[in-house]
């Protein structure tokens, strides 16, 4: 395994040169557009279950948005009972037969697509074991106080696919393991209008205020959403945390919780540009313009429409087909969207000091290699330099009136211990259908520039 992976870098942005207006939002390089990949034909398969013979054809339909739904998820199976059936038959006892199709689904879904557990897969996180109530025993070392009602909300910047969903988990288990009470949501992108329970409330005192003048839009009605969601937390003496993203020129929420509630903000990103790529679309993120980089596959070849909902099945793994034509440029793109974000943050950080006083911000930024190394490996040496990462990362959320003591190292490797070693790190070949063209692209495009610029990323 490349030594490489497990490189901890501390990275606390500084401003580059240059003006304040001089930085431009985040745009994407315009790519040819491609041919997508003919859908395959649905697969059809036999089946064999309690010794009834059964012809066997799997049609999805997903209603989902791209985004996470998994809602709307809807299997229809069509099965032959190969017996004779007389015409003369008593009525027929649907709700038997449902429970009969709904296992034989299970079944199919468990032997026709699965080809690896979650366990060994690095992009599906959700199963990683976290010891939330490590910790608490030792809460003696660390000096926080009991009221919280005051307390500025607590952000974790990252984009999707850059194992956000498991750092926020971890953050969470981390702070309250040291004696912060965390506000519940159901969620973790309160940012997004569908996931804020505040929405309606916030729309209804909206219309009220504006007394049918006009409609509120999308941004007014989030901000008010995030006003009284955040009131609420302090009303509850606990403290809001939550992910936001790091586009902080452009998105009105992150803006917010800069200027005028005073929030603490980390960072987090993911370095492996090639996983970031293969994650998005297997996930379906990034609409049109993903789809000229690839589609996600089974391991069989046939298109795959779980798109995000994947990390809901475990024992069914998707693949990436990626477009070798395109491959080159999308990494380039990724590559510039994490060199823009590092800047906006540099930027935003020291100008705040002077343009913000009462809100200036202090923002750390680490890789989702360097948090979770310790997950791949039993090397002692190497969970010690996660623990570390992990206190420089939480870093920013330790301040008056949070906390009054900085990370405690005991409670923090108390909480990863439960994790270290727990998954194995998958070589690309495993996770991208057409793995050999990608690969020759990569290399291609090195040797060209006679550089190791992209192969670099390449697990084998």
């Amino acid at each position: 395994m490349d030594p490489s992976f497990y490189t901890y870098t501390y990275t606390s942005p500084k401003a580059r040169s240059g003006s304040e207006e001089e930085y431009k939002p985040l745009s994407h390089a315009s790519i040819s557009s491609v041919d997508k990949k003919k859908t395959m034909p649905m697969l059809a398969n036999k089946n064999h279950a309690d010794g009834v013979d059964v012809d066997v054809e799997m049609v999805f339909s997903f209603s989902g948005t791209s985004n996470a739904d998994a809602d709307g998820i809807h299997a229809e199976l069509i099965g032959h009972h190969n017996s004779h059936s007389s015409s003369n038959s008593k009525r027929v006892d649907w709700q038997l037969i449902g429970g009969i199709f709904s296992f034989l689904i299970s079944i199919v879904l468990t032997f026709l697509f699965a080809t690896s557990s979650s366990a060994s897969d690095t992009f599906q996180l959700d199963q990683l074991n976290i010891n939330a109530n490590a910790g608490h025993q030792n809460q003696n070392l660390i000096e926080i106080p009991e009221d919280f009602s005051h307390s500025p909300p607590l952000v974790i910047l990252s984009y999707g696919c850059s194992g956000s969903s498991v750092a926020f988990r971890t953050t969470k288990a981390m702070l309250e393991a040291h004696g912060i009470p965390i506000y519940e949501t159901w969620d973790s992108e309160l940012y997004n209008l569908r996931k804020n329970p505040f929405s309606k409330q916030a729309e209804d005192l909206l219309i009220q205020e504006q007394r049918g003048v006009s409609d509120p839009t999308d941004d007014e009605i989030i901000l008010k959403a995030m006003e009284l969601l955040h009131q609420e937390a302090q009303n509850e003496n606990k403290v809001l945390l939550m992910k936001a993203p790091p586009n902080l020129q452009t998105s009105p929420v992150t803006n917010w919780l800069m200027k005028n509630a005073n929030a603490r903000f980390t960072h987090t990103f993911r370095a492996n540009i090639l996983d970031l790529t293969v994650c998005s679309v297997r996930d379906c993120f990034g609409g049109d313009y993903m789809k000229q980089i690839g589609h996600p596959v089974f391991s069989n070849g046939t298109e795959s429409n779980l798109c995000f909902a994947r990390r809901s099945y475990h024992n069914i793994s998707t693949m990436a087909y990626l477009n070798p034509e395109t491959i080159i440029d999308a990494l380039k793109v990724q590559q510039k969207n994490l060199d823009d974000i590092q800047f906006a943050l540099g930027t935003v950080q020291s100008h705040s000091s002077v343009k913000h006083t009462a809100n200036s911000i202090t923002t750390t930024s680490l890789s989702y290699e360097a948090l979770f190394a310790h997950v791949y490996t039993p090397d002692e040496s190497i969970f010690q330099v996660t623990v570390q990462a992990w206190m420089d990362f939480l870093d920013p959320f330790f301040m008056h009136p949070i906390s009054l003591s900085p990370p405690n190292r005991v409670i923090i490797e108390q909480v990863l211990r439960k994790s270290q070693d727990s998954l194995v790190l998958m070589p690309h070949a495993h996770v991208i259908y057409n793995h050999e063209d990608v690969k020759a692209a990569i290399d291609n495009y090195d040797q060209m520039e006679q550089k190791s610029s992209f192969a670099s990323f390449w697990r084998s």
